[in-house]
């Protein structure tokens, strides 16, 4: 697996995304191009606070499930989620950029 590229299109992740949409428990927004961009995000925000609050990350991932939740009073996102070829363009230029630095 290329660092969560191959897993946009992993059938096991459409099938756990479409049953908890089914069972009310996801935003029915979301879609699989969107779990790598979250993985990023969270590990964004370890990186950043690793030197003050190493597990301060969990806070972030609460923060995060909470907005992930389906709620009946959720308005609907205003954004579209990328495409995963969008996704899969942006994680090679991650990769690059974190490669260039010895990473």
């Amino acid at each position: 697996m290329k660092h969560g590229v191959d897993l946009i299109e992993a059938p096991f992740l459409e099938a756990l995304i479409r049953r908890a949409q089914e069972g009310r428990d996801l935003r029915p927004e979301v879609t699989p191009s969107d779990i790598p961009v979250i993985q990023h995000m969270l590990y964004a925000a370890a990186q950043f606070t690793r030197g003050q609050q190493p597990d301060i990350w969990r806070r972030y991932l609460e923060i995060l499930l909470n907005g992930l939740r389906a709620r009946p009073d959720n308005p609907a996102l205003a954004t579209p989620s990328l495409s995963n070829e969008t996704v899969e363009q942006a994680m090679g230029v991650v990769r690059m950029a974190g490669e260039s630095h010895g990473n």
